[in-house]
């Protein structure tokens, strides 16, 4: 039996490796995505330094799960500041998975402006986030800088459950002085929050979605279509007998 390559086998072959490229490589938002989250939605207090220009930053820690190991988006109960106000969102690894946030690493940061908030409420803020790979223990938040002392930025979830050991801050009450890169090495004051204000946590949350294990469509594309146009080029008879 004789299986010739002609234009038609060669156009329909064409089609099914790339409707096959399509579908391996489907964008990030057609994959099931992991909430990390610590609260239930009800904000109970709004925290800030309370002191005039003071830096803080919020962070929720979180263990990296199945399915989640890129984080795609952070979740922001801004309350307690006005909408517009400059922010940084924030990814440290801890990296010895011991929940102690004094030697955290920083993964990735990117500015953002407020919104959604303003007064007490129980909205979040979906900020898109670079994918940022996280593995074991790694804590999501925010820098809010030169704050007045009315400003309380971060919505607090006081209602059971709580989770303690989870919800950490840093601050330092000279505006500008707080350094994402060296947070301990620059703040003032840090420590877990049910130390600070009440048992409780930061409404602060993050989505994540499987990590890249594949390779670029781009690339994945050209060279299945580069094995296309091989075949393509030589009209070939593979000879199976009679």
């Amino acid at each position: 039996m004789d299986i010739i390559f002609t234009m038609k086998n060669r156009y329909h072959m064409a089609r099914l490796l790339v409707g096959f490229i399509a579908a391996f490589n489907a964008p990030s938002s057609a994959l099931a995505a992991v909430s990390y989250l610590v609260d239930d939605g009800t904000i109970t207090h709004s925290v800030g330094v309370g002191a005039p220009g003071g830096d803080l930053i919020a962070l929720n820690r979180f263990t990296t799960q199945v399915g989640g190991e890129d984080i795609t988006n952070i979740q922001i109960n801004w309350t307690g500041i006005a909408n517009g106000t400059n922010a940084t969102l924030v990814i440290y690894d801890d990296p010895n998975d011991d929940g102690n946030p004094n030697d955290l690493v920083l993964l990735n940061q990117v500015n953002v402006t407020t919104s959604g908030g303003g007064g007490f409420n129980n909205s979040f803020t979906d900020h898109l986030f670079p994918n940022t790979s996280v593995t074991g223990e790694f804590y999501v938040g925010a820098l809010v800088s030169g704050m007045a002392a009315t400003d309380f930025p971060f919505g607090y979830d006081a209602t059971n459950p709580d989770f303690p050991g989870v919800s950490f801050f840093f601050e330092n009450t000279t505006a500008g002085d707080l350094d994402v890169s060296n947070p301990n090495g620059t703040s003032t004051l840090s420590g877990f929050s049910e130390n600070f204000i009440t048992s409780g946590n930061f409404m602060i949350r993050a989505t994540g979605i499987e990590g890249a294990l594949l390779p670029e469509p781009s690339s994945a594309l050209l060279l299945l279509l580069s094995g296309i146009f091989w075949i393509g080029s030589r009209r070939r008879h593979f000879d199976f007998g009679k």
